[in-house]
């Protein structure tokens, strides 16, 4: 992400905030450029979005205190300064900085630093995935699944639908959510504890399909997406979206990432078209890229991931900023 040009210090007046009245899976956003039929604006979910003059009226302001604003601004990469142009002021747009791919191979550099011995190895046991037994840490993966697995069986949904326990159903799946570090408490778990009551029936028959129905997995993704687009608190978010098949199928499935995937797919899927609104088609090009990576860790690294969620792992500890400086080091060792 490349840095705009935006003043942070106590004598530029805070930038406002926005969040699309439609989207607000998006996140919030700063304003980054003004042409004169268009606006750019810089949302959380990392994405920069242009809007045409007749739509403004969708980004709305959100009341939030200054230095709240600031630090938003500040965490988009937004800066601004008392002599340059300010946030609603029509200036040139730049061009965003290209991000450099990382191959695989070095990803395993990076890997291997962090867990010598690989995933079967004690830190990465420690670390990430655990046990079944081990304590409900969120940052350990197999207590997670094994309890997801449990709370959303199929027999357990089926017996909850029949008798019409919907709001067990959602309170199952609001638990789970919580599990694991995998989505976030404030843009996930809570709007989903929010989800209105009339939504409690769709969204128990649509994740009891998602997880355990037959026929295209697509369809019954999709089916499930449009029941958390129904609802005005509830944010369609990948990591929402795909966290429950992730835990209950681990091997089929991978929890998305945004940020850490979509640097993934320079790499394993350069012509998938990413989006950050959740779809069946992009999805599955993510998760292709997850198992094409399943792949060349076993076949090419000697590596023995158990699962996709061990690949996601892989993924958010070797692409994060912490990861990306490790590389550096050892390049500069190198």
């Amino acid at each position: 992400m490349h840095e705009d040009t935006v003043d942070l210090s106590p004598s530029v007046p805070a930038p406002p905030v926005f969040e699309h009245a439609i989207r607000p899976g998006w996140g919030l956003a700063v304003r980054i450029d003004e042409a004169r039929t268009t606006r750019t604006y810089r949302f959380t979910d990392g994405e920069d979005r242009t809007f045409k003059q007749g739509w403004y009226h969708l980004l709305q302001k959100v009341d939030k205190p200054p230095a709240e604003r600031k630090a938003i601004a500040r965490d988009l990469g937004v800066t601004q300064t008392p002599n340059k142009s300010s946030l609603g002021e029509r200036r040139k747009p730049r061009r965003a900085r290209k991000t450099k791919r990382v191959k695989v191979k070095d990803q395993v550099r990076v890997f291997r630093h962090l867990h010598p011995e690989g995933f079967q190895g004690p830190t990465f046991s420690q670390e990430v995935r655990g046990d079944a037994d081990s304590r409900p840490l969120k940052r350990l993966r197999a207590h997670a699944i094994a309890t997801a697995q449990t709370r959303l069986a199929k027999d357990k949904l089926d017996r909850l639908i029949a008798q019409g326990r919907f709001e067990e159903v959602h309170a199952e799946a609001c638990a789970v959510v919580g599990l694991t570090n995998l989505c976030s408490p404030s843009k996930d778990l809570k709007p989903l504890k929010a989800l209105e009551p009339t939504l409690h029936e769709p969204l128990a028959v649509a994740l009891r399909a998602m997880l355990w129905g037959e026929g295209d997995y697509g369809e019954r993704f999709t089916a499930f997406v449009e029941v958390l687009r129904r609802s005005e608190h509830t944010r369609d978010t990948w990591p929402l979206t795909t966290v429950f098949s992730a835990l209950v199928h681990p091997r089929e499935h991978v929890c998305v990432q945004p940020r850490s995937f979509r640097k993934q797919k320079k790499t394993l899927a350069p012509r998938l078209t990413y989006s950050s609104n959740p779809t069946p088609e992009v999805y599955e090009g993510l998760r292709g890229a997850a198992v094409k990576l399943q792949k060349k860790l076993v076949e090419r690294h000697a590596l023995q991931p158990r699962d996709l969620m061990d690949v996601c792992a892989f993924i958010r500890a070797t692409l994060c900023p912490k990861g990306l400086r490790i590389l550096k080091e050892l390049d500069a060792e190198s």
